[in-house]
């Protein structure tokens, strides 16, 4: 919905996912300088509780995107990519397979351009794009590209994880959940990193499809563009194609408006123990931007401790199956991990960075939430 809102202004060429593969590659790139192994197909790790894990995501966050380029060879690669957006931006995917570069930056300045040339016109001033699950190359692309801002849209989990619960293809609760707290974790952590100037802007979804005129408005002010009138009718918004939009939703036919009733739709829907074991991985994070467990964490969860639920094989969605472990006891594992997590974040004993970051992903992020948790407690 962000998405198609922002491209709805005559001023702005934008696109949808079109680089998830440049900045899978980046990441390759960056584990191959670090000495890091990993397999180069799997999808963006949550980092949580792996050494390599949080050095390689603090390497992707001090990258030079100018200094580092690709592993492969760049006529691939670009046909990658190009395959990759295809579902999203049909009518930009043509052209990304003729992207080039001897830097990622160079790749990503050639692709801007490409964006520009088949969504822009002559009033154009500004070119964006939106990727999901990539929060962490915020840093590196805004050092790259100083006049660049990045936005954040954050949802409530409970709702992000019932959005798939509904489908055919499902996606494993904790993967979920931990991509959430993660990406949640790094859009906090860089609003609030000073060496960014202020060019990160987070917004809740709730907020933005229950007071639409308002998020608008300051959407406006913050990418730097006047007369936001396009961007919050709907009518004129459109999907990659040049098609007419209509919201992504599991609950029926897309509607082509705000849908308020979305917000809190997970409370009737989505099944209570699965709620309460999202709180109880997510409540701290889930605090810094207002969204309210409705359990005590790990209150109720001895079940799923003891005897986790899993998805059914034939129910797994065919992308993550090889990167999940969905058996019994590897569940039963992580999610003694996560209750071992809660335990250190509501302690007040003294605790390592080095165990911090692999709790929470950076020192930082650790002190926020034991502060955050420490005052709801009280």
């Amino acid at each position: 919905m962000l998405a198609r809102m922002i491209a709805a202004h005559d001023e702005i060429a934008f696109a949808s996912d079109p680089f998830a593969t440049i900045f899978k590659s980046i990441r390759n790139s960056v584990a191959n300088d670090s000495q890091i192994e990993l397999d180069v197909e799997s999808p963006l790790a949550d980092y949580y509780y792996q050494p390599d894990g949080i050095q390689l995501l603090n390497s992707i966050r001090e990258c030079s995107l100018a200094d580092l380029g690709p592993e492969c060879d760049m006529a691939t690669l670009a046909m990658k990519i190009a395959e990759a957006s295809l579902p999203y931006s049909p009518d930009l995917s043509p052209h990304l397979s003729r992207i080039n570069g001897d830097s990622f930056q160079d790749v990503l300045s050639h692709g801007l351009r490409l964006i520009h040339e088949v969504y822009g016109s002559h009033n154009t001033s500004i070119t964006g794009f939106k990727e999901v699950w990539s929060t962490e190359f915020i840093p590196s692309f805004l050092r790259a590209f100083p006049q660049s801002r990045a936005i954040c849209l954050v949802r409530d989990p409970r709702a992000v994880y019932l959005s798939k619960w509904k489908q055919k293809k499902r996606y494993p609760l904790l993967f979920m959940a931990r991509q959430w707290r993660k990406l949640a974790a790094l859009s906090w952590l860089c609003s609030q990193d000073p060496t960014l100037g202020g060019r990160v802007m987070i917004m809740r979804y709730e907020d933005l499809v229950t007071n639409p005129e308002r998020a608008v408005d300051e959407l406006a002010s913050f990418v730097g563009v006047d007369d936001a009138c396009s961007m919050a009718d709907p009518e004129k918004w459109s999907d990659g194609g040049g098609g007419s939009w209509r919201q992504n939703t599991s609950f029926g036919s897309g509607a082509k408006g705000f849908d308020s009733n979305a917000v809190n739709r997970w409370i009737s829907s989505l099944p209570e123990a699965d709620a309460r074991l999202i709180e109880s991985i997510c409540s701290p994070e889930m605090h810094l931007f207002g969204y309210e467990p409705l359990h005590e964490p790990w209150s109720s969860c001895q079940g799923e401790l003891n005897s986790p639920s899993q998805v059914p094989p034939d129910r797994l969605a065919n992308w993550i199956a090889p990167y999940v472990d969905e058996t019994r006891s590897g569940l039963a594992g992580s999610y003694l991990l996560e209750w071992t997590r809660w335990k250190f974040l509501t302690s007040t004993a003294s605790c390592e960075e080095q165990i911090q970051s692999l709790l929470s992903l950076s020192p930082e992020i650790f002190a926020i939430c034991r502060s955050t948790i420490k005052g709801k407690i009280l």
